[in-house]
């Protein structure tokens, strides 16, 4: 789906479940999240993307922007975002640790949005 398109989409469907079903997992992305501590913890936080793929072995749908970054980058630009977008990240820690997906989704929504702008794919860039 073309991205505006889909901004147009998610505009439009603000609420709860919708939101919660399409962000699926991009909450994980955050700084200090799940997928930044495995990069981290199996030594790939500084190999590019492609370099891990080839590693593991495993045949990737990645974006080639994707692919030639290196996990540290990709979740740098996150952190970065959040800043600029002015989330904060207290609030973010906050709803995590409540389990409060609705509201969490509602929050990452200009993120996500950011991301997408930046040329990453929804799924699997993002979202798996």
């Amino acid at each position: 789906m073309p991205l505006e398109e889909e901004i147009k989409l998610l505009e439009n469907k603000l609420s709860g479940d919708f939101l919660v079903n399409y962000l699926n997992n991009f909450f994980l992305n955050l700084p200090g999240g799940w997928y930044s501590s495995i990069y981290k913890k199996n030594n790939m936080y500084n190999l590019t993307f492609k370099e891990i793929m080839n590693k593991i072995g495993g045949e990737s749908n990645l974006s080639e922007k994707k692919l030639s970054i290196t996990p540290k980058t990709f979740f740098e630009t996150i952190e970065d975002l959040i800043k600029k977008l002015g989330i904060p990240a207290d609030k973010i820690t906050n709803l995590l640790n409540e389990r409060n997906m609705n509201e969490i989704n509602s929050i990452l929504l200009p993120l996500y949005i950011e991301m997408r702008k930046k040329g990453y794919l929804r799924y699997p860039d993002l979202i798996q």
